[in-house]
């Protein structure tokens, strides 16, 4: 009990206002009388379930003077939630009162909740909730030596039964069993077919979060990556590609319909890094994967392939793929109609093709061919800014101060932001 009390001791209202935030404390003094089972562990750490949409399982534990390590089944992962908050609360009132926090039964459904079974890790009460998700194989398997002994034991008759029983019970080991056949095999149609449906059924969920009330839909792509990242390490970078096109198209329309603060874009995102990785391992040719990063780079208004600069900055393509990929973009900026006002939203996609047919000029070489796209491109795209500097790289500081007039008089009526730039590097020059 030492534990928990010097954990508390002194602790006040403002500092755990200051923890948690405004909102979450409120909250969490009115869920005080939701707390049940409030218990404590031998390291002091307090654990109890707290009522609300759903019963989740708490733990708070003090880390130093000031931070609080806490874990909570509730889905919200914003910081502190007002479950924590409850717990702390609740037990700081119980001490004040006379009362005792009873030790933690190792087997009551709270403390399998939160930490396992204690038979398989005998520092229980220090355990954390394993991040199955993100474990290698060997880590996983090195959380299970019970597990390991009991199956050396068994003939192969009866692991051959327990398998086929647990495959019987439990649809994701069939999936898991066959699916590593398929692999290990490298028959794996079937895998694409599968995951390609499951990509379409899981795309054309509506996805929602209410933080508020701890309630909404966000679909599960872990197997989905999981499959992605098996393939891949197999060596089928087809198929990891030709999935990744699947998901990269449906998956832009989910996240653009989704009203839930970024989570299933980050969950696509993790699986397309996988695709990205693939890439210069599959049978596409390379000027036609430079060509097909940078399509898709254009294309990224979500942030969905947060790898792909490091990728095309990378030493991977040379001169040919980068001289190849110009032609393909002077090309485009060519066919684009011009922009009939200087507005934004005319200009932002045509000024990115043709920041992207700048890089692909200095790649390949033809870096004198930059400057006079630059010029050409100024008052179509309101890109004064971006000419100033390739000017002033060049050593060139006269023209780069008659482009910064020019452009000055050109945006000061209807877009001051770029008149103030420029008047701003004007003046820089003038000092100069």
């Amino acid at each position: 009990m030492k534990s928990v009390k010097t954990m508390l001791k002194g602790l006040t209202h403002e500092e755990l206002r200051e923890w948690a935030g405004d909102r979450i404390f409120d909250r969490g003094r009115n869920y005080i009388s939701r707390v049940s089972q409030l218990s404590r562990t031998e390291d002091g750490t307090l654990a109890a379930w707290v009522s609300g949409s759903d019963e989740y399982a708490t733990t708070v534990r003090r880390d130093g003077r000031e931070d609080f390590d806490y874990d909570c089944t509730c889905p919200y992962d914003d910081g502190p939630c007002k479950h924590a908050v409850a717990v702390l609360l609740a037990a700081a009132g119980q001490l004040n009162g006379g009362g005792a926090i009873p030790l933690l039964d190792p087997c009551a459904d709270l403390a399998l909740e939160m930490f396992g079974d204690p038979e398989d890790d005998e520092e229980w009460a220090d355990a954390e909730e394993p991040d199955v998700e993100s474990s290698s194989p060997e880590e996983a398997k090195g959380r299970l030596p019970r597990i390991e002994s009991i199956l050396a034991e068994k003939s192969r008759e009866e692991l051959v039964s327990l398998l086929a029983g647990l495959a019987s019970d439990f649809p994701d080991v069939a999936r898991r069993i066959n699916e590593t056949a398929q692999l290990e095999t490298g028959q794996v149609g079937k895998i694409v077919c599968a995951l390609k449906k499951e990509i379409r059924s899981l795309t054309a969920e509506d996805v929602w979060y209410n933080p508020w009330k701890s309630e909404g839909n966000l679909p599960d792509y872990s197997h989905v990556e999981q499959q992605l990242r098996a393939l891949s390490d197999r060596g089928h970078a087809d198929a990891v590609l030709e999935l990744g096109e699947e998901l990269w198209q449906r998956g832009n329309k989910q996240v653009e319909c989704s009203h839930d603060e970024g989570d299933t874009a980050m969950k696509i995102a993790a699986c397309l890094e996988i695709v990205l990785r693939a890439l210069p391992s599959s049978s596409m040719p390379r000027v036609e994967q430079v060509q097909w990063l940078v399509d898709h780079e254009l294309d990224d208004e979500y942030a969905l392939l947060a790898g792909i600069d490091k990728l095309l900055n990378g030493p991977l393509y040379g001169e040919t793929e980068w001289s190849k990929l110009a032609e393909t973009l002077e090309v485009r900026l060519e066919n684009r109609e011009l922009p009939k006002s200087g507005s934004f939203s005319e200009t932002y996609r045509r000024e990115r093709v043709m920041r992207w047919l700048c890089h692909a000029y200095r790649r390949s070489g033809r870096q004198k061919k930059v400057l006079p796209l630059l010029e050409r491109e100024a008052d179509r795209c309101r890109s004064y800014e971006t000419l100033v500097n390739a000017l002033l790289e060049a050593g060139e500081p006269d023209r780069a101060r008659q482009w910064c007039i020019r452009g000055f008089d050109r945006t000061i009526k209807d877009a001051p932001g770029i008149a103030s730039a420029l008047q701003k590097r004007l003046r820089q020059l003038a000092e100069e």
